[in-house]
């Protein structure tokens, strides 16, 4: 049988990293002639849960303040807590693409340069916490 030269076949591989030190070792030992972009899908924190939690304790904290002065503004002192709700408190990490095709990986070889870099932005969290109190 005879090959088709305008057949191009394509692997996908999908690699979790916990230490990102790693990510450019695993590039250089990678074949980079045979390989056009690599993409990353994700990104998360090893204490992501817990700084959560703070930020979820915090937020209430802060509710707690407003209606502690806004009840004291009008004759009132604030009683205990009726109602707690959060509200809308999702996060979407910012999805980070690196692409490299075969003239970047050529180019790079020829001048000795290091695999780029992979410049990641922070994880934002924003919570919001709903809270009705007893007013006295």
């Amino acid at each position: 049988k005879k090959k088709n030269p305008d057949f191009l076949a394509t692997k996908q591989y999908r690699i979790k990293v916990t230490d990102l030190s790693k990510w450019n070792q695993i590039m250089n030992a990678v074949d980079s002639k045979g390989i056009q972009n690599t993409n990353i899908e994700g990104y998360d924190h090893s204490k992501m849960e817990t700084m959560k939690r703070d930020l979820k304790i915090q937020a209430l904290k802060t509710a707690k303040d407003k209606a502690t002065y806004l009840a004291e503004a009008v004759g009132e002192r604030l009683g205990a807590a009726l109602e707690i709700q959060e509200v809308n408190n999702s996060y979407y990490p910012q999805e980070m693409n690196v692409r490299m095709n075969q003239a970047m990986d050529k180019a790079m070889e020829e001048d000795g340069a290091a695999m780029p870099s992979i410049d990641f932005k922070k994880i934002k969290l924003n919570y919001q916490m709903r809270a009705v109190f007893e007013l006295k």
